[in-house]
């Protein structure tokens, strides 16, 4: 992950939208992004969380980190490498992993991107939690992201 802290405050330069880092996503396309959740209005009521482009994020004055007790959770390192092609086991649907979403409660999504069908038109991605994934081969798709780094699907709000 990059410099970014679970829990730490952070908010977005170009609009002012405050939150705390509770995911954070890499895509093969070298644009990676951080899911901030803000905290909830004077109603009462939750609002609802957004992905920003990681060069877009500052530290918030109040950068207090909070913390969560995931001690009952195994924590993983990330196994999928982007790039490479993997099948969902339940499913059987196929494809080459192009994004990985981390989040605060230490689970992991990877966005799956299928080849196009037999009439020649592109179907959709889709993401699938990483323990559901089996590698397929070991080549892997490689993308120089240098001038043009973008996503190719955002990633689900946890």
């Amino acid at each position: 992950m990059s410099e970014i802290q679970f829990g730490r405050k952070y908010h977005d330069v170009i609009t002012g939208f405050e939150g705390v880092a509770i995911g954070f996503t890499e895509y093969l396309s070298g644009c990676n992004q951080v899911l901030l959740a803000p905290q909830v209005g004077d109603d009462g009521a939750k609002k609802e969380s957004h992905w920003f482009d990681i060069q877009r994020i500052k530290t918030a004055g109040d950068a207090t980190l909070i913390t969560l007790d995931n001690s009952g959770i195994p924590q993983r390192q990330p196994r999928v490498l982007l790039g490479k092609k993997y099948r969902e086991k339940f499913t059987m649907f196929e494809g080459i992993a192009v994004g990985r979403a981390e989040y605060i409660a230490g689970t992991i999504d990877v966005l799956i991107v299928p080849k196009v069908g037999s009439d020649g038109e592109r179907r959709e991605s889709v993401w699938f939690p990483e323990i559901h994934l089996d590698e397929l081969s070991d080549n892997a798709a490689v993308m120089d992201n240098e001038k043009n780094p973008g996503c190719d699907l955002a990633a689900p709000k946890r």
